[in-house]
């Protein structure tokens, strides 16, 4: 029999040990967000028909996987959560009660050349709000958002714009008036800080009747910071000498983004996180209307932006006549694990961050041998307690349990030293034990109902406020 070589195809790969233990907790993290937040689960499936995903996202068309299956039909796999989400709404559209708080977790596969911390299958958790155009659905996204990268113990800057807002310079400052010359323009705009000003400058320039003096004075505009008042300033006398019902709207945009990131630095003013409004921002995606979002990581850019997002409002329109206001943002759960797993985070978390309510139970051989279901009544009576129970799976010397109990995530190593005339369930709590602290290797001998009552005063690792 010929052996098939083991082997994964480029772009995907096989997760164990601490990333897998990092992902989990990341979306424990999530988990926990959510439910705080009363956000409601939904799933939707990883095939779509190709008519529901493709039309929408830019350069992303060409990186979706499609096929046509046994029964004929054209599908392909979801390349993000956001447009099978927009079919599920026009599908079940009367079924749900409107504001709508949403998240879900899911795969998602994309095509493309594959780099540090961009995979072709990826996981995703998205969160979203339904039916409300106003300012605080935006915030309630992006504060989500950030209490999860808080919780995290990154210290990130989420850098917004607004969509309405740059497809008006993109129309008087460029004079790129067309829709498919704008969300080309998009996608140019989207690398420049990959590519640099030049590049981008020389690409805009060959767009229709742009030029090169109009692609240098559209980056003047979108390179200003908007934190130099004379910039800003400036900016609204453009939008003030343009046709009234165009400068209205930008106007409104403006007033919107800025509003925002006023309101994001207001809420988390003593966090470590930044909040920043940057006109270069274009998310290469077609769908977005509103305010848009990337989240950068000093130390970790080359991984590009770990959470995204912004304001959909027409994409429910190609599936129905209705349209119904959206807006939300995706966690890149996989390039939060690069992040986190990487340089000083790895020992932050592997090492600071000890399971304060983990205990790893240790055994002499002799009662490992004598009395193999004794190991197994401890760890029930403490997993009783809300607690997380180790210990080892094989008969070992006392020195190489406690030598694993160290490598372990847990904070207190339990040693069973000496057993009642008659064991039982009845009369654990007078077992004789010592108990030693393997963060400080402080020990003490006491009683296994001590142990008990410990492990019930133990409190989680999170707690319910950011990091």
């Amino acid at each position: 029999m010929n052996l098939v070589v083991p082997r994964k195809l480029k772009g995907f790969r096989d997760i164990s040990g601490s990333a897998m233990e990092m992902r989990l907790k990341v979306l424990e993290v999530v988990r926990e967000e959510a439910w705080a937040a009363g956000f409601q689960w939904i799933e939707t499936p990883s095939l779509e028909y190709q008519e529901v995903l493709l039309g929408v996202g830019g350069e992303t068309d060409k990186q979706v996987y499609r096929f046509e299956d046994g029964g004929g039909r054209k599908v392909g796999l979801r390349y993000d959560l956001t447009v099978p989400f927009a079919r599920y709404l026009s599908e079940h559209r009367g079924r749900y009660t409107l504001p709508l708080r949403k998240v879900q977790m899911g795969c998602v596969w994309r095509a493309e050349k594959p780099q540090k911390g961009r995979y072709r299958e990826f996981l995703q958790c998205d969160f979203d709000v339904v039916g409300s155009p106003e300012a605080t659905a935006d915030l309630e996204i992006l504060t989500i958002i950030a209490r999860c990268l808080l919780r995290l113990r990154l210290k990130p800057t989420i850098v917004l714009n607004h969509r309405s807002l740059l497809s008006f310079l993109l129309m008087h400052v460029a004079h790129i008036h067309d829709a498919a010359l704008q969300n080309k323009a998009l996608i140019i705009l989207d690398k420049l800080h990959k590519v640099g000003i030049e590049a981008t400058q020389q690409s805009l320039s060959q767009l229709a009747d742009t030029g090169a003096q109009r692609a240098h004075a559209l980056l003047d505009v979108l390179t200003g910071s908007l934190e130099d008042p004379q910039h800003l300033a400036s900016l609204e006398k453009l939008l003030s000498s343009s046709p009234q019902q165009e400068a209205q709207q930008a106007r409104a945009a403006l007033e919107r983004l800025m509003l925002t990131v006023r309101s994001l630095k207001a809420l988390f003013a003593h966090k470590p996180i930044s909040f920043t409004a940057d006109l270069c921002l274009a998310r290469g995606l077609g769908y977005y209307t509103g305010i848009i979002f990337e989240t950068l990581v000093e130390g970790h850019k080359d991984l590009g932006s770990l959470c995204s997002g912004g304001r959909y409002d027409d994409l429910m329109q190609r599936f129905c006549s209705e349209s119904l206001p959206c807006v939300g943002g995706s966690l890149g759960v996989d390039r939060l694990v690069a992040c986190l797993t990487s340089g000083q985070q790895t020992k932050l978390t592997a090492a600071d961050e000890r399971f304060t309510h983990a205990f790893f139970l240790v055994m002499s051989p002799e009662h490992q041998e004598t009395q193999p279901a004794l190991l197994h009544l401890l760890a029930q009576a403490l997993r009783d307690k809300g607690v997380q129970v180790l210990h080892s799976l094989r008969t070992r010397t006392l020195a190489k349990q406690f030598q694993e109990a160290s490598r372990s995530p847990a904070a207190w190593a339990v040693l069973v030293k000496a057993l009642p005339a008659q064991p039982g369930v009845a009369a654990l709590s007078t077992y004789a034990v010592r108990l030693k602290d393997l963060r400080t290797s402080e020990q003490q001998d006491t009683h296994f109902g001590d142990v008990l009552t410990l492990a019930a005063k133990s409190q989680p690792r999170h707690s319910a406020e950011p990091m």
